[in-house]
């Protein structure tokens, strides 16, 4: 039997999906031959779930992180529609741009990939404006630093010690890194990193036991009372650290702070810089927001006495860092504590103007910079796009003329359901553990 009657004798739908498209198109094995549905999603690939994305918009690389350590580099690529494969029009500054004169379609390619962390990746971060240096921040204690245009890992601070205890400050074990992070300094050689310590929780069982007690205590043994004294040591050490955003030199790699930042009285939950103005916003689990100033050129005219980033952390000022209100009251900064809801993302524009808070209620924020009240208000929540698909269900179903782009009732149903998973997560607690997680967890186990 010849090769011809072979494959004469194939079975049709095998043939099929071997050797065309979705459309009829000869399969290239390309992104071409995939769908051009504004529905449709593409995943590119980690074995593990994805925990962080950034991209830098000079260099035109994206960077992804996963929970078994990997950071990823991604490049930005322009290919025509009508074209198939990687895309051959890749611009120097790293945009988008259509290739063989049809329109631009995005996709990315892999570029590198790094073991960067033993455990989860917690932080990604880029430098601001132009994004060329990044960092990571792993759950092992370690800060990842990286020189984007090269994709070369160019720096680590090390803040744990190879035993596991704390070599940041002194030998305090409770120096935790968060899952916030954030380039600071006019040259961006600071890298500001949210403690990931949470509150101690009250003795309320040990103060219960002591009252239904029909005698007296006996006194403590030496042995207990040392035991006592270094457990409540330790106890002090965690809740001063509660909060606290640590700011590190990318310069010197030393894993001693040369800042500590004690601003909030609960876990950050959102940390970012507006590199136009040299000023650092922070959010915390009550919902406070703090400005304070995040330039590094010590105390020069900042009220640091002439110290070495003496600056860092202090209120900010019109001529540093260009706000123009007299207190805090006067802005909307305390709007998150009125609604007790609290930030979960936020960003900053490039220009400096405006920044947007992503709250736990599902309100997206815009907030004018240099007088830090609201612009506008997005009601994301789901109520709201229920209502909208049965307005929608309801015109299909009395004969009107609807969009035909408007996203269909199962499609809504599924991207619903994930929404609501997305709840009990650490994507909407700001990284910080409430009691839903921590029952999840140990339902799971």
């Amino acid at each position: 039997m010849d090769a011809a009657a072979a494959d004469q004798e194939q079975p049709p739908s095998k043939k099929a999906r071997t050797t065309s498209a979705s459309d009829g198109r000869p399969s290239s094995g390309t992104s071409a031959d995939l769908p051009r549905s504004n529905h449709y999603e593409v995943s590119y690939l980690h074995r593990s779930t994805v925990t962080r994305a950034v991209c830098s918009s000079k260099h035109g690389y994206v960077l992804t992180a996963s929970e078994d350590g990997y950071v990823k580099f991604w490049k930005r690529l322009g290919s025509s529609a009508a074209g198939g494969g990687s895309g051959s029009a890749e611009t120097g500054s790293g945009g988008v741009s259509g290739g063989g004169g049809g329109p631009p379609s995005r996709c990315l390619e892999f570029v590198k990939s790094y073991t960067a962390h033993i455990g989860p990746v917690l932080a990604l971060a880029v430098s601001q404006p132009e994004g060329d240096a990044a960092a990571s921040v792993g759950r092992d204690g370690t800060i990842k630093l990286y020189d984007v245009g090269t994709f070369d890992v160019t720096g680590m601070i090390k803040t744990r010690s190879a035993r596991g205890g704390g070599i940041g400050i002194g030998t305090d074990a409770s120096m935790e890194l968060g899952m916030h992070a954030a380039f600071l300094g006019e040259d961006q050689s600071l890298i500001a990193v949210a403690s990931a310590s949470t509150p101690s929780p009250a003795e309320e069982e040990d103060s219960d036991s002591d009252s239904d007690d029909d005698g007296p205590a006996p006194p403590p043994s030496a042995g207990g009372a040392a035991a006592a004294s270094a457990a409540a040591a330790s106890s002090q050490r965690k809740d001063a650290a509660v909060g606290a955003i640590y700011v590190f030199s990318t310069v010197t790699l030393s894993p001693l702070p040369v800042k500590v930042v004690k601003l909030h009285a609960s876990p950050v939950t959102a940390l970012a810089y507006n590199a136009v103005h040299n000023c650092a916003i922070s959010c915390d689990g009550k919902g406070v927001v703090e400005l304070w100033d995040g330039s590094n050129l010590g105390g020069a005219g900042g009220g640091g006495g002439g110290e070495e980033h003496g600056s860092i952390g202090s209120p900010p000022t019109l001529a540093r860092n260009g706000i123009r209100y007299a207190s805090k009251f006067d802005t909307s900064l305390y709007d998150l504590m009125k609604k007790k809801t609290f930030a979960v993302a936020l960003a900053v524009s490039p220009t400096g103007s405006a920044f947007a808070i992503y709250g736990r209620d599902r309100k997206i924020r815009i907030l004018d910079y240099a007088t830090c009240k609201t612009v506008v208000t997005y009601d994301e929540r789901p109520k709201v796009y229920d209502s909208m698909v049965q307005k929608r269900a309801e015109k299909v179903a009395r004969g009107d003329r609807v969009d035909p782009s408007g996203i269909d009732a199962i499609e809504y149903g599924k991207r619903a359901a994930l929404e609501r998973e997305m709840d009990d997560t650490l994507v909407m607690s700001g990284g910080t553990e409430t009691e839903a997680i921590l029952m999840r967890d140990s339902g799971s186990q």
